[in-house]
This record gives structure tokens, sequence and C-alpha cells, in this order.
């Protein structure tokens, strides 16, 4: 998906639509895995989707502004999300990539 328009500032309405759909579905994986509603091994696999999903256009914008030989926020965000999905998929808890994407999403 290209968030961006005809003068290569994000798209408002397509950024905001996404970032939604992103807290949307962390809020109800949260609620099914708090509530034992989906096994331990699956909640590993929504979790790590979902971070996915909000993981790549923060990746592309930290991309963009590198490859401009500038340094952005999301530079440092994409690396917070990259050892916090490590760490969710290495036993550890998915606490602090939820908080980082929400936290992004509501920016």
């Amino acid at each position: 998906m290209n968030f961006t328009n005809s003068n290569g500032h994000r798209d408002f309405k397509g950024t905001l639509s996404l970032e939604v759909f992103i807290i949307i579905l962390f809020l109800l994986a949260s609620g099914f895995y708090a509530l034992n509603l989906v096994p331990l091994q699956l909640g590993k696999w929504i979790f790590g989707t979902i971070a996915i999903i909000g993981f790549v256009p923060v990746v592309r914008s930290a991309w963009k502004s590198l490859c401009e030989k500038k340094v952005n926020v999301d530079l440092l965000a994409s690396i917070a999300l990259f050892f916090s999905f490590v760490n969710g998929f290495t036993g550890g808890e998915w606490g602090s990539l939820r908080f980082i994407n929400l936290m992004l999403a509501f920016a």
C-alpha cells in the first residue's frame, strides 16, 4: 500500500484507516489472549502478524529517511519494534510490542 499523495506527503485518510485497523486488531487479540480464548502458540502468531502489519509503514518511513541521509523518529521506533518483536517470539511478553505499536498508532 502506498499512503503518499501526489505531493509526496502522507495521505492522512489512508494512514488513519490503517492505524485504526491495527488498534482494533490489537485490542481484539489482546482481549482473546487475556481471556485464554486462544492457545499460547496461536497467540504468538496472531500478535506477530499484527505487529508486522504495523511495522511495515514505520520501517518504510525510516528507510526512506535514511536514503535521504536524514534521521527521524521512525528509525528509533523501528529498532524498538524489531527488538520487541524478537522478544515476543522468544518467550517474552508481547506487552512492549503492543504498547509501541499502539503508541505509534495513536500518535
